[in-house]
C-alpha cells in the first residue's frame, strides 16, 4: 500500500483529473497558475511552495518556468510534485471548463 509523502509545508494543487497527459497539463493545470498569482502572489513567489502537477519530467518543468514558477529538475530544487503528498496547507485553485464540464 503506499504512502503518501510529506507533509510539506505549502502545496498548490495544479493536477487534474488528466495528471501526466501533455496537453492537459497545459492547458487544464497550468491554467490555474494565474489563479495562484493573483489571488495568493506571496505564496506563489515563496521559494517554500511547492506545486503539484502531475508532470515533472523536463517538459513539465520547462513549462512550469514559462508561467513564473522557479524551478529546476533534481533533487532539492525542484518545486513540482507528483504522486500521493500530504500539505499542512493546500491551495485548490478552481477547475476550469475541461474538467469541470457540469458546472464551467
Amino acid at each position: 500500500k503506499k504512502k503518501p509523502r510529506g507533509p510539506l509545508d505549502v502545496v498548490v494543487v495544479l493536477t487534474q483529473p488528466q495528471w501526466g497527459a501533455y496537453y492537459h497539463f497545459v492547458i487544464d493545470s497550468l491554467s490555474r497558475v494565474m489563479w495562484v498569482k493573483a489571488q495568493y502572489p506571496k505564496v506563489f513567489e515563496d521559494p517554500g511552495t511547492f506545486f503539484h502537477t502531475g508532470m515533472i519530467e523536463d517538459a513539465g518543468q520547462t513549462w512550469a518556468r514559462l508561467v513564473g514558477i522557479q524551478t529546476s529538475r533534481g533533487k532539492g530544487n525542484g518545486r513540482l510534485l507528483d504522486g500521493w503528498w500530504k500539505a499542512k496547507i493546500a491551495y485548490f485553485p478552481p477547475a476550469n471548463p475541461c474538467a469541470n464540464n457540469r458546472v464551467g
